[in-house]
């Protein structure tokens, strides 16, 4: 589902491109807040002071979020008890020098059940 509510419009004075929610097993199973997009670049400083901001709310506990496609620019995965937190900034559309972020908020125990339904 996509939020279309006017509540939520920035992180850390960065625009909000859009969030959207999805559902499983009638439960919350994730959430993403997109940055940038189309014509609308989502900048290395836009980037950092998300960045910033997270690490005074949730510490610097991450680890740094890599790819084999080396489509990740920047990107730091917060892997707690419950939650998995990951904050990237990625190359979009590929093979140019455009680029998008997201933040990425699943429960772990919901999404190992919907991992392992898909099998």
């Amino acid at each position: 589902y996509k939020y279309i509510g006017e509540d939520i419009k920035t992180i850390a004075e960065v625009p909000i491109s859009y969030i959207s929610l999805s559902f499983f097993k009638d439960k919350l199973l994730w959430m993403d807040i997109n940055f940038g997009g189309n014509d609308v670049e989502f900048e290395e400083k836009q980037f950092l002071n998300i960045l910033y901001y997270l690490e005074e709310i949730y510490g610097r506990d991450w680890k740094k979020a890599t790819d084999t496609n080396n489509e990740i620019s920047n990107g730091f995965i917060f892997k707690g008890k419950k939650v998995t937190f990951e904050f990237c900034r990625v190359v979009y559309p590929q093979g140019t020098n455009k680029h998008r972020g997201y933040i990425h908020i699943y429960d772990n125990v919901l999404h190992k059940s919907f991992l392992e339904s898909q099998l």
